[in-house]
């Protein structure tokens, strides 16, 4: 079998998808199904061939064929295991005072904190220990120990916390792919102790010292692009810098790629040859220097990919073999998977893996449809585009799928951003070594950086104002990204002889994105924003409705969990965003997509009209929320009860408050809305108290005698949704909105109760996470929960 390390690294990965999207819910049934078909397979192949009078193929000569199973199920039991929880998460899921030792391995600035992994840790409890693991320390300032160091530390542990809402960042899931189970956030220091790694020390000092070059050379934007680009460091980098090169679509000139290895450690052997006769050393010190530039970098899996790929490049060389890139590239990828096999479902090592992937297999295609019908000449001109277009062919699900959105015109900034990176890195590196050295000579060599990095900017800027320029696509559905590389693999296949035939069927099998990601019908979830309110609702005629947004106990709310839960369905633009009240844990993520879309025009989420009670009209945050709408090309509207909003078979009315009813704070005067869709009713009543309770029960604005859904007040809190309250409504379920631990100790216990006591089914965000409510034309209500 040709390339034998390729089929095996196929079908360990193929066995880790299968478990991923299979194991975990068949259990123990899932390994005896997949053994059972593959001896079917198996034994079907060999009749086939036994009983027929062709000759035996050469395939089932090939021992590797009868191999390919063995790292198929291997895949599937290695996935297994990396999804298993560390035996002690269940005792550090609340944040405990506690004893632990480990080795620093790295340290990671931040802009307001520092962060140090610390591998190989115990926790202390009187004369025994508890092994840890890898374990991520977090200080509010340096402290005075370094990689390589034997550390003891007291602090709070807690457990990583997963996605409670789509669209949502995982952070457990990433740190488990990297074998993280726990963090900490450190208090004190007790003891350290100087260890043996001194290659790690030294390294470390090296990172400070060109960092501080940097700092000291250039503006504190360009110093933080150049410590990203060249050292990994990111404390410096600005979050105005990373929307920009996102946007423009060449972000990945902010992270350490194969592209800096590759060049620095060709320019490094190229040098090297030049001086020594011996291929042995130039070789043997390039393969050091990139090993060492590993470390000094943080280590990431695109680098561990350039290196080892780069290192066995050059020793195919040294021993006179030929170097078979797609063996080297499934040779590193089963490296990376064994010990870390999760690493297969994060973002960075499938756009690794599948940039290369697409050099290899698409390019030769358009090659060779170039090469029939251009000159040679005109081909060197086309070579460019061709592999920044069969990059993109090959990675944008995976961006669509991470990220929501995709930058049209990347692949042609590509083509002036790329060629000036080489001299760019080659400038940054020498000029941060020169200045350790004598920090004028750095500063003129930095120079040069500084003159790319205008033009970095210049494009990045430029690009913004082009029509079109940020596709919001959505999240894919795994079904969506199937069709597409099915499309692919025909388009690869027929290329060479049907080109255009060939081009028909990828175009077509990527309109599959195309296709809206919502359900059809009423739509309306409760997102997890912590301690606070959010709610969407898209109805039958995709009217988008935002209502409250924000949360005391989650930072960035609008960003992290409004904006990419909003993005990951593909919408960009919101027709109403109501607010029941002007809390801050109602109102702060609203008043920051407002922000960020006044600072990124057409990049962010756009607010067409602002519904805020009219009783509240000319106070100093309805001002201050008037003024961002202003800038942002909304419309504020103000709303009391009896205002309604009505489309086909669905009524979304405003019952509280009344115009002679005067609230005595922000919570009683919450405004109270109704949604009536077909036979399904739900009623949002934001933070209304008892009092506002009362006075909806008086004013006889509740049109039903029961509703199916209510959406508890005050997030759960034991002056809400009292008993009068909740036999006028008579709820069949009640959804609950608010954060773990949270100090005001919501959902109170005697809320609950009476809810239990009514026969009301329960929802919180705090135990499910986010639950979608789905009422389809006919049929009855359907939910869903995160957790």
């Amino acid at each position: 079998m040709r390339r034998p390390l390729v089929w095996m690294t196929l079908s360990y990965v193929i066995g880790e998808v299968l478990y991923r999207l299979w194991g975990a819910e068949y259990g123990i049934s899932f390994y005896y199904g997949l053994c059972f078909i593959l001896c079917i397979c198996y034994l079907v192949i060999f009749f086939l061939f036994h009983f027929s009078k062709k000759s035996v193929p050469y395939l089932l000569k090939d021992p590797v064929f009868y191999v390919l199973p063995i790292f198929l199920i291997f895949g599937s039991i290695n996935c297994q295991n990396g999804m298993k929880s560390h035996p002690l998460e269940p005792v550090f899921l609340e944040a405990q005072g506690i004893t632990m030792q480990g080795k620093c391995s790295s340290v990671s600035p931040k802009s307001k904190s520092v962060q140090y992994e610390f591998t190989d840790c115990i926790w202390i409890q009187g004369n025994g220990y508890e092994k840890l693991g890898t374990v991520l320390v977090t200080f509010s300032t340096e402290q005075d120990f370094e990689p390589g160091n034997i550390v003891r530390v007291k602090g709070k542990l807690s457990v990583p916390q997963p996605a409670t809402n789509r669209g949502q960042f995982d952070q457990k899931e990433y740190y488990k792919s990297k074998g993280i189970h726990f963090m900490m956030k450190g208090t004190s220091v007790e003891k350290a102790v100087k260890g043996h790694d001194r290659l790690a020390g030294f390294l470390y000092r090296l990172r400070t010292r060109i960092k501080q070059v940097y700092t000291e050379s250039l503006p504190t934007e360009e110093a933080g692009i150049v410590s990203a680009m060249v050292l990994g460091d990111k404390e410096y980098l600005s979050e105005e810098v990373r929307d920009r090169y996102q946007s423009a679509g060449i972000s990945h000139i902010l992270a350490i790629s194969g592209l800096h290895v590759s060049m620095f450690g060709m320019f490094l052997y190229e040098a090297l040859k030049k001086l020594f006769q011996n291929r042995a050393v130039p070789v043997s010190v390039t393969i050091a220097f990139l090993a060492a530039y590993g470390i000094l970098t943080g280590e990431s899996v695109s680098t561990i990919r350039a290196v080892w790929m780069l290192g066995i490049s050059l020793a195919a060389v040294l021993i006179g073999r030929t170097y078979d890139q797609r063996s080297a590239l499934a040779g590193v990828a089963l490296g990376i998977l064994i010990p870390s096999p999760l690493q297969l479902f994060q973002c960075g090592f499938q756009l690794s893996f599948g940039a290369v992937l697409s050099i290899n297999l698409i390019l030769p295609a358009f090659q060779a449809c170039i090469k029939r019908e251009k000159e040679n000449r005109k081909q060197a001109l086309l070579e460019p585009c061709l592999v920044s277009i069969s990059i993109f062919l090959g990675t944008f699900p995976c961006l669509a799928y991470f990220y929501y959105e995709i930058a049209l015109y990347s692949t042609l900034l590509n083509l002036f951003v790329l060629p000036l990176a080489s001299l760019l890195l080659l400038s940054a590196a020498a000029g941060g070594l020169c200045g350790c050295l004598w920090l004028p000579l750095g500063r003129w060599i930095l120079f040069l950086s500084r003159l790319i990095l205008w033009f970095y900017k210049v494009l990045c800027l430029f690009s913004r104002n082009l029509p079109g320029h940020n596709l919001v696509t959505g999240k894919p559905g795994l079904w969506q990204i199937a069709i597409y590389y099915t499309g692919l693999f025909i388009f690869l296949w027929l290329v060479y002889d049907y080109k255009y035939r060939a081009l028909a069927v990828l175009f077509a099998s990527a309109l599959v994105f195309c296709i809206p990601l919502y359900p059809k019908g009423l739509m309306v979830s409760c997102l997890d924003v912590g301690q606070g309110d959010c709610l969407f609702i898209k109805t039958p005629s995709n009217t988008t409705i935002l209502m409250d947004g924000g949360s005391s106990s989650v930072t960035r709310v609008g960003e992290y969990r409004v904006e990419s839960f909003l993005k990951s369905y593909g919408i960009t633009h919101l027709d109403y965003c109501l607010l029941s009240h002007l809390d801050e844990d109602h109102i702060n993520g609203v008043k920051e997509l407002l922000e960020r879309e006044k600072e990124s025009p057409g990049e962010h989420i756009v607010l067409s009209h602002l519904l805020i009670g009219a009783h509240v009209k000319g106070e100093e945050k309805t001002e201050e929320l008037a003024g961002l709408l202003k800038e942002t090309n909304g419309q504020i509207v103000y709303i009391q009860a009896g205002d309604q909003l009505k489309e086909a078979g669905l009524t979304f009315r405003c019952l509280h408050p009344q115009t002679d009813f005067h609230p005595e704070d922000a919570n009683s005067g919450s405004l109270v809305m109704e949604l009536i869709y077909e036979d399904f009713s739900m009623l949002f009543t934001g933070d209304l108290d008892e009092t506002g309770e009362q006075a909806m029960i008086k004013s006889g604005q509740l049109s039903r005698h029961s509703y199916d859904v209510l959406k508890a007040g005050h997030h759960g809190s034991k002056y809400s949704t009292s008993q009068s309250f909740i036999d006028a409504v008579h709820p069949s379920m009640a959804l609950i909105s608010y954060g773990k631990s949270n100090r005001y100790g919501h959902p109170h216990k005697e809320t609950l109760e009476r809810l239990k006591k009514s026969g009301c089914q329960i929802l919180t965000t705090g135990e499910k996470g986010e639950i979608d409510l789905v009422k389809q034309k006919g049929r009855s209500l359907s939910y869903k929960t995160n957790q």
